[in-house]
């Protein structure tokens, strides 16, 4: 399924797995992580710095850029998972709002 995604939804997506899990859930977060991670490129193209606090930062471009990236069924409930333990962990930040609504988290 095709996602449409900013660029800071592409480097939130990176920070919300676990370090741990099965064999499987560590295949599938390498496979999301490669198709969003940050490449030499976009530090060029959006003139991406690091700030003295480790954050990072970017210019007006990279604010309204949009990336179709396209995810499979695997990788869809694996980002939905890891949102939900982040939820239940009490460590969601406004950030992953938009990621939440996205991949259309629900809570039974």
């Amino acid at each position: 399924m095709k996602k449409t995604i900013s660029l800071l939804e592409k480097i939130m997506l990176t920070t919300i797995f676990p370090k741990q899990g099965s064999r499987k859930e560590l295949l599938v977060r390498e496979d999301i992580i490669n198709k969003v991670k940050l490449t030499q490129k976009d530090f060029s193209d959006f003139n991406i710095q690091e700030t003295e606090k480790g954050g990072l930062t970017w210019d007006e471009k990279g604010v309204v850029s949009k990336f179709d990236i396209e995810f499979t069924d695997l990788e869809i409930d694996e980002i939905k998972a890891s949102l939900k333990v982040l939820d239940e962990e009490k460590k969601l930040t406004r950030e992953h709002n938009s990621l939440w609504e996205m991949f259309d988290v629900t809570i039974p």
